[in-house]
């Protein structure tokens, strides 16, 4: 926790944050719209999204609600959330992410694997 006089910066820091996040979910799920694509990762994809957003980072939504839960923390002025952070993301990584990669370059092939090549998973 944080002395009282500095909870206006650490709010300013969770809205900041916060703006981060839904730039880039908002931006993701417009570029899966555009493409037709159903953004639930169960969903079988119908197009290869590698613009607007995914031309930055391949995973927008997980940095987004990786974002999210940072301004959520930092909004309610509680730290011990982000001892839960890391391995929180290391189980998305090697659980969802590992799956969903190796899907997309099963289902897109060459195209895909070209594409990991130009850009970052997370940032």
């Amino acid at each position: 926790m944080v002395e009282p006089g500095l909870l206006p910066v650490l709010h300013v820091l969770a809205g900041l944050f916060g703006l981060a996040a839904l730039a880039l979910l908002l931006s993701a799920l417009g570029g899966f719209r555009r493409k037709g694509n159903d953004p639930r990762p169960w969903r079988e994809d119908t197009a290869f999204v590698e613009d607007g957003i995914y031309r930055h980072t391949r995973n927008p939504m997980y940095v987004g609600m990786a974002l999210a839960y940072v301004a959520i923390t930092l909004a309610f002025n509680s730290y011990w959330p982000f001892l839960a952070l890391v391995p929180v993301l290391i189980v998305i990584h090697y659980y969802v992410i590992a799956r969903e990669e190796a899907y997309l370059a099963e289902r897109f092939g060459q195209t895909y694997l070209d594409y990991c090549t130009r850009v970052r998973r997370w940032l």
